[in-house]
């Protein structure tokens, strides 16, 4: 059902562990089950791309360039073509705006690390198959992490940000300016004054944030990325516990069936073991956006705006648009079946 699709397959790094510098194999995904079925262990699936989805394209024609690169973006292989088999969003997560859907399969007798880091989105993981253990650390013990980049702002909802800071949600200035240039366009009745205002704002505000990407992207690219951890998984599960007497350090192991809910920014290491029946194992997670408005308890409304939101009820409905036809066969089957 999937595996015609082109992957992006993380390879194991030279201190054993995952989530390194180390350059992704394209693969299909049909190529990478063959390779773990067949023992290999030194192969990951985890996040996948949308920048490089495109070569996918062919596969989702009821769809326009523009839908099809949010709808990857948001499903990316081998999510897109499992449509259907798992939620798109699940109720626990009513409120959010999702992000991402991700498969994650790999092959670990032994237990293989995806080494300490954080990620930047509030995260629901679902263990489908195998075991993991989860080593959490705050986002506030960030000092005492040993990371490679040097976060520059704790937020209130506990996303860290490197370099260029962020709205609370993760949005940056570019995404916003972009927002309200599509916003103000809209406004097509409103005061055309206020409309041009708002458009020239975004604009020079944009400007700005391509300028800083571009000085960004001169600088020398580093081996590792900012959020992980100097800290090795050997350590940290054999080591002396006498520097970290002070973190406030968290344990949570999870079987099939188990879910567990991430906050943005919270450190974490993942041991992943097989099971014995399949070989493999395997998990699929929900990245949203982390909310933006600090009156969540009492409004209970997410975010500050509705750009996050409006992103992600545009990309379930790309969803919805590619489930509609297979929706349709499987009635027709299940209808050829009962006339038998």
């Amino acid at each position: 059902m999937a595996g015609h699709l082109q992957v992006d397959v993380e390879p194991m790094g030279p201190l054993g562990s995952f989530g390194s510098s180390a350059q992704r194999i394209s693969m299909l995904f049909s190529e990478f089950i063959h390779r773990i079925s067949e023992g290999n262990e030194r192969l990951y699936l985890t996040t996948q791309y949308h920048g490089d989805n495109f070569c996918n394209r062919h596969h989702f024609s009821g769809l326009s360039d523009e839908d099809f690169e949010l709808f990857s973006s948001t499903f990316p292989p081998p999510v897109c073509a499992l449509l259907g088999s798992i939620p798109l969003k699940p109720e626990l997560l009513s409120g959010y705006a999702l992000e991402q859907v991700n498969l994650w399969i790999g092959r670990s007798t032994d237990g293989s690390s995806s080494g300490l880091h954080h990620d930047f989105h509030d995260n629901l993981y679902v263990l489908i198959g195998g075991r993991k253990r989860f080593t959490l650390f705050p986002p506030s013990d960030f000092k005492k992490m040993r990371l490679h980049g040097n976060p520059c702002r704790l937020h209130w909802n506990g996303l860290l940000n490197y370099e260029k800071v962020t709205r609370s949600d993760g949005a940056t200035d570019d995404i916003i300016s972009e927002f309200a240039i599509d916003k103000a366009l809209e406004e097509k009745f409103g005061n055309l004054f206020e409309s041009e205002e708002h458009i020239d704002k975004a604009l020079e505000s944009q400007l700005d944030a391509e300028i800083d990407f571009e000085r960004r992207k001169k600088r020398k690219k580093q081996e590792n990325p900012p959020s992980f951890s100097k800290i090795h998984a050997g350590f940290l599960h054999n080591g002396s516990r006498s520097d970290d007497r002070d973190l406030n350090r968290a344990e949570v192991i999870l079987n099939p069936g188990d879910a567990l809910f991430l906050p943005a920014s919270w450190f974490h290491e993942v041991t992943s073991w097989s099971d014995g029946i399949s070989k493999v194992h395997m998990a699929v997670n929900y990245w949203c956006n982390p909310p933006s408005n600090e009156s969540l308890t009492e409004s209970g409304c997410f975010y500050v705006d509705d750009m996050w939101p409006q992103k992600s009820h545009h990309a379930l409905m790309c969803a919805e648009k590619i489930l509609k036809p297979k929706r349709r066969v499987r009635r027709r089957r299940k209808h050829a079946v009962v006339k038998i």
